[in-house]
């Protein structure tokens, strides 16, 4: 029960690593975010924070990077702005990228049954009807589907089970269809969707159609029950965890690196990067970011994939 706490610890945090500092620039910049960097320092030095890696973007530019600590602390390997992490749920907006990129193809219609592209394995009803669950309702975790979610040691007997095995055994709407309830079961299943659409693996699709367009080159989409072993070390409060793959890739294990992120995100603010393909028009863009559902209790939404609401300065 204690490593489940950690394992579970760590789907909430983006960053995960060290307790000595490093730091290793990889761009150059002023004393703009000196205050940040002494922040980051402390968290690293005096709070046990293992690693932590940012980069800040301002139009299209991406104007720092940089990395803290250590991706591994025991072996001593640095993490720098290009060390993959485990995304947990930001792993999201990049599924849900592809799934946009695989409408513009004519391979998905946000508005038809996931049903229809899941084919073995559909989703089943306790409460509604199944198959009136779309692609969209997926998206924004309206689907009814509940929420379930594993992960499992790695070098044991126990492997990930395939999407089609989780979704014969969890895969029935049980909330009321149309009212946001999360679930990454329901969002991974766009995995199988895209897979069986396309005639592609998932992960083969997210890399040809996204990753290398938007000249992502540390971004990893791992197959179930394997670990990358360039990501950072996944670490608990004190400890370091044992390797652990999830059954919910598309919506919980994607790794990635500040620096990827960084051209994600100038990407989604619809502007130009330099040596970045245009993988989705504008409309679509921003369907992802306006098509909402209000999520009960909270002052945002949910859009396709993203959680989407507004700053103090009204962004």
């Amino acid at each position: 029960p204690a490593e489940q706490a950690m394992i579970r610890e760590t789907f909430s945090r983006l960053v995960v690593l060290t307790s000595l500092v490093l730091s290793i620039p990889t761009l150059a910049f002023g004393d703009e975010f000196e205050s940040v960097r002494r922040r980051i320092r402390t968290y690293v030095n005096e709070e046990g924070v293992p690693s932590v890696a940012v980069a800040a973007v301002r139009g299209s530019d991406i104007v720092w990077v940089e990395a803290f600590g250590w991706a591994d602390a025991e072996n001593r390997v640095p993490a720098t702005s290009h060390t993959p992490y485990m995304l947990a749920s930001t792993s999201k907006p990049i599924t849900a990228t592809a799934v946009m990129v695989a409408v513009e193809k004519g391979h998905l219609k946000l508005d038809a049954s996931v049903n229809h592209y899941l084919r073995a394995s559909p989703f089943r009803s306790r409460l509604g009807d199944a198959s009136k669950v779309t692609v969209r309702d997926v998206l924004l975790h309206r689907s009814g589907i509940a929420n379930h979610s594993e992960a499992y040691v790695l070098h044991e007997e126990f492997r990930p089970p395939s999407a089609e095995a989780l979704i014969r055994n969890y895969g029935w709407t049980m909330i009321p269809h149309g009212e946001f309830h999360y679930s990454n079961l329901a969002f991974s299943s766009l995995a199988d969707a895209i897979a069986n659409a396309t005639g592609n693996t998932f992960a083969s699709f997210v890399h040809r159609e996204v990753l290398e367009p938007l000249g992502m080159k540390d971004t990893i989409v791992p197959e179930p029950g394997m670990q990358p072993q360039a990501a950072a070390v996944r670490y608990g409060k004190k400890t370091r965890l044992r390797d652990f793959s999830t059954s919910m890739v598309p919506a919980a294990e994607i790794y990635s690196s500040a620096s990827d992120l960084a051209r994600f995100a100038v990407f989604h603010l619809k502007q130009e990067l330099s040596g970045a393909q245009k993988i989705l028009s504008d409309t679509s863009i921003d369907e992802m970011q306006t098509c909402t559902i209000p999520i009960r209790f909270f002052h945002y939404s949910y859009g396709l994939g993203w959680s989407v609401g507004h700053d103090k300065k009204g962004r």
